[in-house]
């Protein structure tokens, strides 16, 4: 949205093309939670000003193969974002739950809630289950919480000091190894040990899912090109769209 808003401002005539039946992607899911209203006021904000502006945006059209578009553009940009890291290793991953079933989709249900992985999402999401009055259960191979250097530090700050408030358990140095149905097994770095659960939900990270191979003509922005944060995507596509 970003891209397209710029280049119609310089004159060109910028084409939306959007898998789903809205705007927003993967910035949908990470402003589901409830204490993210700016975030959602942003996403309409960009939403307001792509009608306003008179984009074109064709919904529901996935693109797989840049080929297909080609011919009828100058330049493609590929806002494609990132898809779940995954460890085919941990025995039971397949049951694991994504962010978009837990956040946006609302699809998982329960009360105790098991994390693998302690970035900012895992934080985030286990914060609202806490203003729900559920009780997550975060599970981190690092020596700390959202370890992340792109973290505002107010961010990590609040985040860490709330898991410790509301005794959210926080295994450290630790992992799941294995994943069931009610069920997960934590291995730390002192014991190894079953514990109850709803669901556990993928917070191990993202990996970029561009479309198309790199060639003249074709720009990568946002997720695709290297998971960042709200601001690096912004100003990505801003500086892309300024050499166009």
């Amino acid at each position: 949205m970003e891209c397209a808003l710029v280049l119609k401002r310089r004159g060109h005539n910028p084409v939306i093309f959007e898998k789903e039946d809205q705007l927003g992607g993967l910035f949908l899911t990470a402003s589901a939670m409830t204490f993210k209203e700016n975030d959602k006021q942003l996403i309409e904000w960009y939403k307001n000003e792509i009608k306003k502006a008179g984009v074109e945006v064709r919904f529901n059209t996935e693109v797989n193969d840049l080929g297909t578009i080609r011919r009828g553009f100058d330049e493609i940009i590929v806002c494609t974002g990132s898809v779940p890291r995954t460890m085919p290793q941990i025995k039971g991953f397949e049951k694991t739950r994504t962010f978009r079933e837990l956040l946006r989709e609302k699809k998982v249900e329960g009360d105790k809630i098991v994390f693998l992985g302690g970035g900012q999402s895992s934080c985030e999401a286990a914060y609202d289950l806490v203003l729900a009055g559920k009780h997550p259960t975060i599970v981190e191979y690092g020596n700390d919480l959202v370890a992340a250097q792109a973290t505002c530090l107010a961010n990590t700050s609040f985040l860490r000091d709330a898991m410790e408030y509301h005794k959210v358990p926080v295994y450290l140095h630790s992992t799941i190894t294995e994943i069931g149905d009610g069920y997960c097994v934590i291995k730390t770095p002192d014991k190894t040990f079953k514990v109850e659960c709803d669901a556990v939900i993928n917070g191990i990270g993202f990996v970029p899912a561009p479309v198309g191979e790199k060639a003249p003509h074709v720009h990568r922005v946002g997720d695709c090109v290297a998971i960042g944060n709200l601001r690096t995507v912004i100003w990505r596509a801003w500086d892309v769209c300024m050499r166009i």
